[in-house]
């Protein structure tokens, strides 16, 4: 589709929701559970990660219990990007003792390697990353399920409902965000 032409716009996820409501974006990244109003196809899990300054007592662990953080300064980034963080949390019905919130997950880094403080994050967020910080998975591991979301398809231009088809394939997920592909990862 040669004509077609992608604009991309950041925002956080209910800033991002507000704007497929509106019409002014086809479709955006989300994390699940999306909206009930929404169209939403999963594309991949993403595991949720300690982070820890590397002097801290519990970098030594190979994966670390949400009960060992009840004591432990938590740092957040602001409302509406902190929806990944915070369904960890509540699935658990942990209550963190937040010391900080901030503006962005970079900051957040910055003051967790700073030793400010602990918080919880994606694996995607990490990558590539050049912070001192001890990086640990929760045990039992906790998911993020990443999918695109859209106005219900008898609402989307065909355009839009071809882009979801493509990725739907291309990324192998069912409905749940169960990964039904048989290739390796």
């Amino acid at each position: 589709y040669p004509q077609v032409e992608f604009n991309l716009v950041a925002g956080d996820y209910d800033d991002i929701t507000e704007r497929i409501r509106s019409g002014k974006i086809d479709c955006g990244f989300l994390t699940a559970p999306a909206s009930d109003d929404l169209l939403f196809i999963p594309l991949c899990r993403d595991p949720m990660m300690v982070l820890l300054p590397p002097s801290h007592p519990l970098a030594k662990e190979p994966a670390i219990r949400l009960s060992e953080l009840k004591k432990e300064p938590f740092i957040l980034p602001m409302k509406g990007s902190d929806n990944d963080i915070m369904a960890v949390l509540n699935s658990a019905g942990f209550k963190a003792k937040v010391c900080y919130t901030l503006n962005d997950d970079f900051s957040v880094i910055a003051m967790v390697s700073g030793g400010f403080g602990i918080t919880i994050m994606p694996e995607l967020i990490l990558r590539n990353l050049n912070a001192e910080l001890a990086v640990r998975p929760l045990a039992p591991e906790r998911f993020r399920t990443i999918g695109i979301a859209s106005q219900p398809a008898n609402r989307t231009a065909v355009l839009t409902r071809t882009f979801l088809k493509y990725l739907a394939d291309r990324f192998n997920m069912d409905r749940t965000g169960t990964d039904t592909s048989t290739a390796v990862r």
